[in-house]
């Protein structure tokens, strides 16, 4: 079960989904609901809205500089079982690992590597929630989390979703 840091509710509180109604959640936090929850039921409905909506970005402050990140975590002594659980605790933090291609097709990055764009999120939160993802596998890690704002590949395999 995810249990959420405050550096997870941060970067979840940045959240702004979009459905066919269009709700925005930006900056949304525990203390803006009608009735009060503890910090992981709070997680929980936050990323039960993220799964019920297919498309999201992260944050969309007005005036706010938006930044992407891409975060490499290299688990130390990891088998593919550590891996599994690196990439549920990055997405559960907003990290995604397909990225779409200038041909339509998304591909699929390198293991332990994940983007987020369009986020408002700092970049010491946003290494902060890669970090707190990779503590949850129980394996020592290294991490690097950067700000970009463009990305070519070459060799990497189309998704298959």
């Amino acid at each position: 079960m995810f249990v959420p840091s405050e550096n997870d509710l941060l970067f979840i509180g940045s959240l702004r989904m979009r459905s066919k109604s269009q709700l925005p959640i930006t900056g949304l936090g525990r203390d803006d609901l009608p009735c009060k929850l503890s910090p992981q039921n709070f997680a929980e409905a936050i990323w039960q809205l993220v799964h019920r909506y297919t498309a999201f970005e992260i944050g969309d402050y007005t005036g706010a500089a938006m930044a992407n990140y891409m975060a490499r975590v290299e688990l130390h002594q990891a088998g593919p079982e550590d891996y599994e659980r690196l990439h549920a605790a990055m997405q559960q933090r907003g990290y995604v690992r397909e990225m779409a291609g200038e041909d339509g097709a998304d591909y699929q990055l390198p293991t332990g590597t994940y983007f987020v764009t369009n986020t408002s999120a700092m970049l010491h939160v946003a290494l902060n929630a890669a970090v707190d993802a990779a503590k949850e596998t129980g394996k020592s890690a290294g991490v690097i989390v950067t700000d970009w704002s463009m990305a070519r590949w070459a060799g990497l395999s189309e998704s298959e979703h």
